[in-house]
């Protein structure tokens, strides 16, 4: 798991989690390392901000960890050109409401992880295009 907030030496676009639950960041890495793709964790969407670079990233976010001040920040990441894809659990409706409000892609975290491998891969070809 690389820590710092810079491209891989492969040159392969950034993907950045905020993760606090070892168990759901296991899992991410797991999935990360079978499609041989870097991540960037930290255990916080504050840390993750104040470490973000101008380097457009794939941003992966627990919603269920993110302070309801923090939501409106979400918008600030997406204009500058990162994409943010949030998952939480399917009963909290109001915050996946209100988190799409703000532009970003949310998922229900079965989906979310379902999805993942195609998510990543997906993300490392669009950066091989550059």
């Amino acid at each position: 798991m690389n820590m710092s907030p810079s491209n891989n030496e492969a040159g392969a676009p950034l993907v950045i989690v905020a993760v606090n639950d070892l168990f759901m960041r296991s899992k991410i890495n797991a999935v990360a390392q079978a499609a041989k793709v870097d991540l960037n964790v930290f255990g916080d969407f504050n840390r993750l901000r104040a470490q973000l670079s101008d380097t457009p990233a794939l941003v992966l976010i627990n919603l269920g960890e993110l302070s309801p001040q923090d939501v409106p920040l979400l918008a600030e990441l997406l204009q500058a050109g990162h994409r943010v894809i949030g998952f939480l659990s399917h009963v909290e409706v109001d915050l996946a409401r209100v988190v799409r409000a703000t532009g970003c892609e949310v998922m229900p975290r079965s989906q979310f992880f379902e999805r993942l491998p195609e998510i990543l891969l997906e993300h490392a070809n669009a950066g091989a295009g550059h």
